[in-house]
């Protein structure tokens, strides 16, 4: 199975570091996320602190196993602007070992999952469970300790901490039909490390709201930029 990482073009320091980032709780940008609802607390304040206990070791990647979300290129890849990084989730992704990671898809529903107390609700329904306006995701997660991380964090306080992953799981590379880096990335998939990795074309289909996947084979790479310098050439001064 191939999962998905949707990235805008500033992205491409992924491929060209090695690293990725999984987020910490509070970088989410859907504030639905991780709260389930705790009959026994009726206090915000408490409430608020006992949420902050119990994500603030964890650490998230979110992937998706779908590569033809229109919303999803839009709203994740700039506008169709940038691309998406393909692992094979049937290996190791990240390369360290960590004793505390997990992986799995995320439940959707339209009700939070509701417990008591907070040592009731385990880490699936905390940390796999999304409301139903998200199912169009399809979403897969990595769930990790932030003392796992191969690096500090960065970003607005901290949220985000890079992992190492190995580039053996990189599968595809899939740009979009705006893509504005197109040879910025071949030029990383050029390196060693990645030259087993397919570069994929995304292109609007003429006849229906969807998208056209096509292999572009490393034996065409230099016909095509010999092309455009040609047409470069020819539409200058």
């Amino acid at each position: 199975m191939i999962l998905y990482k949707y990235c805008g073009p500033q992205r491409i320091d992924i491929l060209e570091s090695g690293r990725i980032m999984l987020t910490r709780a509070r970088g989410f940008n859907d504030p639905f996320e991780l709260n389930p609802h705790i009959t026994g607390i009726k206090d915000n304040i408490e409430y608020g602190k006992h949420i902050t206990e119990r994500t603030k070791n964890y650490v998230i990647l979110s992937l998706a196993d779908n590569r033809e979300s229109l919303l999803m290129w839009a709203h994740y890849a700039a506008s169709h602007s940038g691309f998406l990084i393909g692992f094979d989730a049937d290996q190791d992704i990240l390369e360290g070992a960590s004793p505390h990671r997990d992986f799995g898809p995320v439940a959707y529903s339209h009700s939070k999952p509701a417990k008591p107390t907070f040592d009731e609700v385990s880490n699936l329904a905390l940390f796999y469970w999304k409301s139903s306006e998200w199912v169009y995701e399809r979403e897969w997660r990595i769930i990790d300790s932030a003392m796992s991380a191969d690096g500090d964090p960065v970003g607005p306080a901290g949220a985000c901490l890079p992992f190492i992953f190995r580039p053996e799981a990189v599968k595809e590379v899939i740009y979009g039909c705006k893509c504005s880096i197109y040879y910025e990335l071949q030029a990383v998939l050029r390196e060693p490390r990645y030259a087993h990795v397919s570069f994929i074309s995304a292109t609007v289909d003429r006849e229906k709201y969807k998208l056209n996947f096509n292999d572009f084979p490393r034996s065409d790479w230099d016909r095509r930029m010999i092309d455009a310098t040609v047409a470069a050439k020819n539409t200058g001064p």
